[in-house]
């Protein structure tokens, strides 16, 4: 994520911060490269797992 999205997001993470990343995916077939560029991240909470369950 870059830095500048990264301060607009307001979420502090830290190492095993569980999230969710909104963003774009680009794939190329020659070598099968995969990038992921985050735009948005979204901190999970307990009650965000909950809810996803239910």
């Amino acid at each position: 994520m870059w830095s500048g999205r990264y301060r607009e997001t307001h979420a502090k993470l830290e190492d095993g911060t569980e999230v969710i990343l909104e963003g774009d995916i680009d794939y190329w077939v020659e070598g099968g490269k995969v990038d992921l560029t985050p735009l948005e991240a979204i901190v999970v909470i307990d009650g965000d797992r909950a809810a996803a369950v239910e």
